[in-house]
């Protein structure tokens, strides 16, 4: 009985699986992989996790914040490329149309 209990938690303190992934392992259920582990006073290991949780979700913050600036700064190039060429091309056209007709 005690080797899903010693096996939850060395999958929980050591290799740092998340509960749902322990109840597969150990075949139990979620509930019970919870409960045990909430006798051996997990509170320490849990502000741990949401720590690194939280320094994590930051920096994919950023990462994806940079993504999303470099996007909007090309695409801004990209518009006033077109519109410059765009203004070229209309004066082409313009000048072929007045000397054409002389």
């Amino acid at each position: 009985m005690n080797n899903w209990k010693d096996k939850a938690y060395e999958l929980y303190f050591i290799e740092h699986k998340k509960i749902n992934e322990i109840s597969k392992i150990v075949g139990k259920s979620r509930q019970s992989v919870s409960a045990f582990l909430n006798t051996k006073n997990i509170l320490a290991e849990k502000e741990k996790r949401k720590a690194t949780s939280k320094i994590k979700q930051r920096e994919s913050n950023k990462a994806n914040m940079r993504k999303v600036r470099r996007n909007i700064d090309s695409a801004f190039v990209e518009s006033a490329l077109i519109k410059r060429q765009h203004i070229i091309d209309v004066n082409v056209l313009s000048r072929e149309r007045h000397f054409s007709d002389v």
